[in-house]
C-alpha cells in the first residue's frame, strides 16, 4: 500500500471512533499538540480539535444517535440542567470557536492568535468538565 492508500485507512478509522468518550479524550490531546507545535502553533488546528471533543461528548451524552451537532450543547443542556443563561453564554463562545475551526460550516481563520486559540482550548475543556459533571458519573457506564 501506498502512503495515500495508508492515510485512506487512518481516515476511515478515525471516522468510526470520532464521537465517543474516548475519541473526546483523544482530540483534546490533539489540541494541546496543536498548541504546542514549535515554531509555529497551529491555533485554528487547535480549535477544531476542541470543538470536535465537546461534539463527542454531547454526542455520547444524547445517545450516540443522530447527526453530530457541532459548536453547541443544547442537545443535552436541558437535560443535564445547564441554567438558560449559561447555555446561551457556552453556545456564543463554542459558536466562535466553531467559526474560526475550519469546520464546514465555519470560516477558517488562517493564523489564529495562540492566546486565543489557548483560551477557546480551555474553554472547551471547562464545557466538557461542566457536562461530565452534571452526569453523575454515569457517563462512562
Amino acid at each position: 500500500p501506498d502512503e495515500l492508500g495508508l492515510d485512506a485507512v487512518m481516515a476511515a478509522e478515525e471516522k468510526l471512533t470520532l464521537f465517543d468518550l474516548d475519541a473526546a479524550g483523544r482530540h483534546l490531546n490533539s489540541a494541546v499538540g496543536f498548541l504546542s507545535r514549535r515554531p509555529d502553533p497551529a491555533g485554528a488546528e487547535a480549535a477544531r480539535e476542541a470543538l470536535i471533543a465537546v461534539a463527542a461528548v454531547v454526542h455520547t451524552l444524547s445517545g450516540g444517535s443522530g447527526e453530530v451537532a457541532l459548536g453547541t450543547i443544547a442537545p443535552v443542556s436541558g437535560t443535564l440542567g445547564i441554567p438558560p443563561e449559561l447555555a446561551r453564554g457556552i453556545e456564543i463562545i463554542l459558536g466562535y470557536c466553531h467559526a474560526v475551526s475550519g469546520l464546514s460550516g465555519g470560516e477558517r481563520v488562517p493564523s489564529l492568535d495562540i492566546a486565543e486559540a489557548s483560551c477557546l482550548v480551555v474553554f472547551c475543556s471547562s464545557v466538557i468538565n461542566l457536562l461530565l459533571s452534571r452526569t453523575g458519573g454515569k457517563a462512562r457506564e
